[in-house]
């Protein structure tokens, strides 16, 4: 089963910007080896590695 990770929520959050907001490595780590993009933009200009800064997630920045 392929999975869409590059969608967004109503919100402008894209899985991956979520997890890294959350701190979850996890996850992150799940999300990027199914292929989700991490220079992807929302509609506020953010990236998940703006996400993963605004919660200081070290984890999660070492994986972006």
């Amino acid at each position: 089963m392929n999975a869409v990770v590059n969608l967004f929520d109503s919100r402008g959050m894209s899985p991956l910007m979520i997890a890294a907001s959350n701190d979850n490595a996890d996850m992150v780590k799940v999300l990027l080896s199914h292929h989700a993009d991490k220079n992807v933009v929302n509609k506020d200009g953010k990236t998940a590695r703006d996400y993963a800064l605004a919660s200081d997630a070290k984890s999660v920045l070492a994986l972006l």
